[in-house]
């Protein structure tokens, strides 16, 4: 699945327009076989009835997971709420990771939003699994049976990037407590992080063990972030911008400030004993 699935056969989109009747044949057909048993009579009907309701439908955006040129799984998302109101797959694609892929790349279309949806009983175990967590406990309204969830992203705890800056020991304690703040109000602005999320290391070297090219000026410094694998590029600059004006204040010119961005994989990430997931 082109950039969330191993199996590149498959590809995820926005639905177009011609499209969404092909999606609410696969909904109908997909409740009746997994979730219209849990459901009364007037349940079923209900739901039916939803996939008819041009009122209901409105401000829907549908996403698709196509085999080919065939929709074998739907997502869409009432974008002004942020809340999900159809997640289904083909029975035949079940247990190939096609559903979890599928709502991820929705979810990260509203990245470090929460996205809520109403869980069938047999949706459950599955929304439990990639995040969401119940809000209530199970409603049933018109014979729907629904249980309200919230998926809410990583805390802005999580998305701490590790700070390392290196500069000449010209630098004093006074200036580098200044440096920091800069480069860390630069990070809250760009990555949306909290104030707290503060974990810089200052390197100070001589002359002889920080050596630079001669047209660079003594206030030559290398920045180093390391980051969760998540930034956008839209982010990435932002930090770049926002932290060469920022240092600028200090008297840096832009020339004379280096940035990397180290990206590391969850697994190489271990927070309270246990790898990020």
């Amino acid at each position: 699945m082109k950039g969330d699935n191993s199996e590149s056969s498959f590809c995820i989109r926005k639905l177009t327009k011609t499209e969404i009747p092909e999606a609410h044949s696969l909904a109908w057909k997909v409740f009746c076989e997994y979730e219209s048993p849990d459901y009364s009579a007037e349940g079923t009907e209900s739901f039916r009835k939803t996939l008819h309701d041009p009122v209901y439908l409105s401000g829907l955006d549908y996403y698709g997971t196509f085999d080919g040129s065939k929709l074998v799984a739907l997502c869409t998302i009432r974008t002004e709420k942020r809340h999900i109101c159809f997640m289904f797959v083909d029975g035949s694609y079940h247990r190939r990771g096609l559903g979890s892929c599928l709502i991820r790349h929705v979810l990260n279309e509203y990245k470090g939003e929460a996205v809520t949806l109403n869980s069938s009983p047999y949706g459950l175990p599955f929304y439990k699994a990639v995040g969401f967590v119940a809000t209530d406990e199970e409603k049933t309204v018109d014979g729907i049976r629904f249980t309200p969830m919230k998926y809410i992203p990583k805390s802005e705890g999580e998305k701490m990037p590790l700070v390392k800056i290196s500069v000449r020991d010209s630098w004093t304690s006074e200036r580098i407590k200044e440096l920091n703040k800069v480069v860390h109000e630069g990070l809250v602005s760009a990555l949306k992080i909290e104030d707290r999320d503060f974990f810089h290391r200052v390197y100070k070297f001589s002359k002889e063990d920080f050596v630079f090219p001669d047209f660079k000026s003594e206030n030559f410094m290398i920045i180093e972030l390391h980051l969760f694998p998540d930034r956008t590029d839209e982010q990435k600059e932002a930090v770049y911008r926002e932290i060469c004006q920022n240092v600028g204040k200090l008297g840096v010119a832009p020339a004379d400030i280096f940035i990397q961005i180290i990206e590391q994989p969850d697994i190489n990430w271990g927070i309270g004993g246990k790898a990020r997931k």
